[in-house]
Protein backbone atom coordinates (compact mmCIF):
# COMPACT_ATOMS: atom_id res chain seq x y z
CA UNK A 1 0.00 0.00 0.00
CA UNK A 2 1.49 3.22 -1.11
CA UNK A 3 1.87 5.87 1.74
CA UNK A 4 -0.22 8.69 1.48
CA UNK A 5 1.75 11.82 -0.31
CA UNK A 6 0.45 14.37 2.04
CA UNK A 7 1.44 12.59 5.00
CA UNK A 8 4.88 11.27 3.70
CA UNK A 9 5.34 15.26 3.03
CA UNK A 10 4.74 16.29 5.97
CA UNK A 11 7.14 13.21 7.75
CA UNK A 12 9.87 14.35 5.31
CA UNK A 13 9.76 17.99 5.76
CA UNK A 14 9.25 17.50 10.20
CA UNK A 15 12.75 15.64 9.27
CA UNK A 16 14.05 18.34 7.21
CA UNK A 17 13.19 20.93 9.13
CA UNK A 18 15.52 19.11 11.57
CA UNK A 19 18.18 18.49 9.81
CA UNK A 20 18.63 21.40 7.55
CA UNK A 21 21.11 23.67 7.86
CA UNK A 22 19.27 26.54 6.21
CA UNK A 23 17.65 29.39 8.74
CA UNK A 24 14.06 28.83 8.78
CA UNK A 25 11.37 31.56 8.72
CA UNK A 26 9.37 29.33 11.73
CA UNK A 27 10.02 27.13 14.54
CA UNK A 28 10.48 24.20 13.35
CA UNK A 29 7.70 22.35 15.37
CA UNK A 30 5.21 25.27 14.60
CA UNK A 31 5.70 25.29 11.34
CA UNK A 32 4.90 21.30 11.21
CA UNK A 33 1.63 21.92 12.63
CA UNK A 34 0.36 24.62 10.17
CA UNK A 35 1.86 22.53 7.60
CA UNK A 36 0.00 19.54 8.71
CA UNK A 37 -3.15 21.71 8.45
CA UNK A 38 -2.58 23.05 5.23
CA UNK A 39 -2.20 19.78 3.71
CA UNK A 40 -5.03 18.70 5.53
CA UNK A 41 -6.75 21.75 3.46
CA UNK A 42 -4.74 20.70 0.44
CA UNK A 43 -6.28 17.17 0.50
CA UNK A 44 -9.73 18.01 0.58
CA UNK A 45 -10.27 20.95 -0.99
CA UNK A 46 -7.28 21.52 -3.99
CA UNK A 47 -7.46 19.28 -7.23
CA UNK A 48 -4.02 18.29 -6.08
CA UNK A 49 -2.72 14.28 -6.33
CA UNK A 50 0.19 15.58 -3.54
CA UNK A 51 1.90 18.64 -2.50
CA UNK A 52 4.32 18.69 -5.40
CA UNK A 53 1.17 18.65 -7.12
CA UNK A 54 0.48 22.74 -6.75
CA UNK A 55 0.07 25.17 -9.33
CA UNK A 56 -0.55 28.46 -10.66
CA UNK A 57 -3.47 29.67 -8.45
CA UNK A 58 -3.16 26.96 -5.77
CA UNK A 59 -1.72 28.97 -2.65
CA UNK A 60 -4.14 32.05 -3.10
CA UNK A 61 -6.83 29.72 -3.06
CA UNK A 62 -5.68 27.92 -0.40
CA UNK A 63 -4.38 30.51 1.61
CA UNK A 64 -6.87 33.60 1.00
CA UNK A 65 -10.24 31.08 0.31
CA UNK A 66 -10.36 28.16 1.86
CA UNK A 67 -8.04 28.70 5.13
CA UNK A 68 -10.50 31.62 6.28
CA UNK A 69 -13.36 29.58 5.31
CA UNK A 70 -12.09 26.58 7.38
CA UNK A 71 -10.05 27.89 9.74
CA UNK A 72 -11.31 29.74 12.99
CA UNK A 73 -9.59 32.07 13.80
CA UNK A 74 -9.62 34.01 17.65
CA UNK A 75 -6.79 36.35 17.42
CA UNK A 76 -4.03 37.60 14.98
CA UNK A 77 -1.23 35.95 16.92
CA UNK A 78 -2.92 32.54 15.62
CA UNK A 79 -2.05 33.15 12.11
CA UNK A 80 1.38 34.83 12.37
CA UNK A 81 3.16 31.76 11.79
CA UNK A 82 1.45 30.28 8.14
CA UNK A 83 3.00 32.04 5.55
CA UNK A 84 6.52 31.91 7.64
CA UNK A 85 5.84 27.76 7.74
CA UNK A 86 4.45 27.96 3.98
CA UNK A 87 7.59 29.57 2.91
CA UNK A 88 10.19 27.09 4.71
CA UNK A 89 7.63 23.76 3.16
CA UNK A 90 8.15 24.96 -0.59
CA UNK A 91 11.99 25.70 0.40
CA UNK A 92 12.15 22.06 1.17
CA UNK A 93 9.77 20.93 -2.22
CA UNK A 94 12.78 22.96 -3.96
CA UNK A 95 15.20 21.26 -2.13
CA UNK A 96 14.05 18.13 -2.56
CA UNK A 97 13.47 18.51 -6.08
CA UNK A 98 9.39 17.79 -5.72
CA UNK A 99 8.40 20.58 -7.90
CA UNK A 100 10.59 22.14 -10.90
CA UNK A 101 12.36 25.29 -9.81
CA UNK A 102 10.11 27.32 -11.76
CA UNK A 103 6.88 26.29 -9.83
CA UNK A 104 8.59 27.13 -6.65
CA UNK A 105 9.10 30.13 -7.67
CA UNK A 106 5.79 31.07 -9.00
CA UNK A 107 4.71 29.78 -5.86
CA UNK A 108 6.49 31.61 -3.96
CA UNK A 109 5.76 35.06 -5.64
CA UNK A 110 2.06 33.86 -4.72
CA UNK A 111 2.88 33.51 -1.52
CA UNK A 112 4.30 37.09 -1.06
CA UNK A 113 0.75 38.30 -2.58
CA UNK A 114 -0.99 36.34 -0.44
CA UNK A 115 1.20 37.86 2.88
CA UNK A 116 0.72 41.72 1.49
CA UNK A 117 -3.28 40.71 1.41
CA UNK A 118 -3.42 38.80 4.37
CA UNK A 119 -2.46 40.99 7.45
CA UNK A 120 -5.04 43.40 7.78
CA UNK A 121 -7.69 41.13 7.04
CA UNK A 122 -6.59 38.55 8.88
CA UNK A 123 -6.84 41.09 11.94
CA UNK A 124 -10.73 42.01 10.45
CA UNK A 125 -11.26 38.52 10.18
CA UNK A 126 -10.74 38.12 14.17
CA UNK A 127 -13.13 40.81 14.97
CA UNK A 128 -16.29 39.32 12.88
CA UNK A 129 -18.68 36.24 13.64
CA UNK A 130 -20.30 36.86 10.51
CA UNK A 131 -19.48 34.38 7.74
CA UNK A 132 -21.00 36.71 4.90
CA UNK A 133 -18.99 39.69 6.71
CA UNK A 134 -15.80 37.39 6.82
CA UNK A 135 -16.20 36.40 3.05
CA UNK A 136 -16.66 40.07 2.23
CA UNK A 137 -13.23 40.96 3.30
CA UNK A 138 -11.97 38.07 2.10
CA UNK A 139 -12.65 38.78 -1.09
CA UNK A 140 -12.03 42.49 -0.58
CA UNK A 141 -8.46 42.05 0.38
CA UNK A 142 -7.61 39.18 -2.31
CA UNK A 143 -9.22 42.00 -4.96
CA UNK A 144 -7.12 44.69 -3.73
CA UNK A 145 -4.26 42.54 -4.64
CA UNK A 146 -5.36 41.76 -8.01
CA UNK A 147 -5.76 38.65 -6.32
CA UNK A 148 -9.45 38.03 -7.56
CA UNK A 149 -9.88 35.35 -10.15
CA UNK A 150 -12.31 35.79 -12.83
CA UNK A 151 -16.03 34.20 -12.34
Amino acid sequence: MTKDPFRAALDGFEQWTAATKRKLNADPETAAGEVETLLDLMRDYLDVEGPAGLGPGDLRELLLQIYPRKITVFDADDTEDTIPAVRDFLAYLAERGEMPESTTRALERELDEADKAAPGDLDLLTQTDDPDEVVALVRAGAQRQGLQRAA
